[in-house]
């Protein structure tokens, strides 16, 4: 069962921010605010070097907690990573990120949260089974979730533990993936999920593709954090 996540309003120097009041219940996905350069150790705009002064003001990029001049950091782009209520202020490279980002939180994740259908194969005891399962990403983003007539069989994976997860792109095997993970008591588990026959083949590896894309950003949240 998920644990509910509640939030509260808060106003940071960067802006107001909807967050999670437990960090134990956000979603993997998310990042923390930077450190700000201080005003005192930037001279000049961190892209196109141009001193500041009375004129030329100093701003900074809400994502990189960098220093530049208005025309280098004057992109005001949703920032969902953050939890930013509002469109906020970005540098030029940062915009490029954070924009192809917003097309994995705006799309993707609805898609991972609606599910998609997969066998799941298990190997007891060297006799192959395969069970079907609904996989989806639960509401919170923190558990990948398996529902079905014998979803009681498999538990939740924590997105955190996931250590490792590649796509099957084979002629000769169903669309898939292999994951490598750690439960809840530390063991280290595989498990393979592919496609069953008669199910929608692209509806199948446009999920796949958005779980490798929000793999890979809840795996640059945890290094960043």
């Amino acid at each position: 069962m998920e644990n509910k996540c509640v939030k509260r309003l808060i106003r940071s120097k960067s802006g107001l921010r909807i967050v999670a009041t437990d960090d134990s219940n956000k979603s993997p996905f998310l990042l923390g605010e930077p450190q700000w350069v201080a005003d005192k150790d930037s001279a000049c705009c961190t892209d196109c070097k141009r001193k500041f002064d009375f004129l030329t003001r100093r701003h900074h990029c809400r994502r990189c907690g960098r220093i530049y001049c208005k025309n280098c950091c004057d992109f005001r782009l949703e920032l969902p990573r953050m939890c930013f209520v509002d469109p906020v202020r970005h540098c030029e490279s940062c915009a490029d990120i954070s924009r192809k980002e917003n097309e994995f939180f705006d799309k993707e994740l609805r898609m991972l949260t609606a599910g998609a259908l997969f066998q799941l194969v298990k190997l007891p005891e060297g006799n192959e089974k395969r069970l079907e399962f609904i996989c989806r990403l639960s509401q919170d983003h923190r558990l990948l979730n398996f529902e079905g007539s014998t979803g009681d069989e498999f538990e939740p994976v924590q997105l955190v533990n996931i250590m490792e997860l590649n796509l099957l792109r084979s002629p000769d095997v169903p669309p898939g993936m292999f994951v490598t993970y750690m439960n809840d008591e530390g063991t280290v588990k595989e498990m393979t999920l592919l496609a069953p026959p008669d199910c929608n083949k692209s509806q199948t590896i446009s999920w796949l593709s958005a779980m490798q894309n929000g793999f890979k950003m809840a795996t640059d949240s945890r290094a960043v954090s």
